[in-house]
C-alpha cells in the first residue's frame, strides 16, 4: 500500500486517498465479520467511554495516523519512509508507559536500541 501511495498523482488530495482506501476497507473486510454482530452489546456501545474509545480508535489512532503516514510517504522516497516504520513501535510503547502507565523493560531498550543503530547507520550510509 505504501509504495502504491507514490504511484498516485500529487494532485490528489491525501485525504481524499485515506477516504478511499478507508472506505475499500470497510467494504472488504465486513463480510469476514458480519457473523460476529449478533455478539455485539449495541446498548454498551452508547456508554461515553465505550463509544468515545472506539471513536478514538478509528478516528484518531487508525485515520489521523494513516493520513499522516501517506502524507510523509508522498513527501519523501520509499526506502527513506521506510525507515520510519519502526519508530511506530517506539511510539506505541512510550504511549503506553505514559497513558496506561505499562512497564517498560529491558527489551524495549534494546529493540529501540537497534532501531536507532540502524536508522543511523543507514542515514551515514547514504551520505
Amino acid at each position: 500500500m505504501s509504495i502504491l501511495i507514490k504511484l498516485v498523482p500529487s494532485k490528489y488530495s491525501i485525504y481524499l486517498i485515506t477516504n478511499y482506501a478507508i472506505w475499500v476497507a470497510v467494504t472488504l473486510l465486513t463480510p469476514f465479520v458480519i457473523a460476529d454482530f449478533q455478539q455485539i452489546s449495541w446498548n454498551r456501545l452508547q456508554e461515553p467511554m465505550i463509544g468515545g474509545g472506539i471513536l478514538y480508535l478509528g478516528a484518531v489512532s487508525t485515520a489521523g495516523a494513516f493520513i499522516l503516514w501517506n502524507k510523509g510517504i508522498q513527501m519523501m522516497d520509499c526506502a527513506t519512509s521506510g525507515l520510519f516504520f519502526f519508530f511506530q513501535l517506539l511510539v506505541g510503547t512510550f504511549l503506553g508507559w505514559l497513558i496506561l502507565h505499562e512497564p517498560l523493560t529491558i527489551w524495549f531498550w534494546i529493540g529501540s536500541l537497534f532501531i536507532f543503530a540502524s536508522v543511523l547507520l543507514i542515514t551515514l550510509k547514504r551520505k
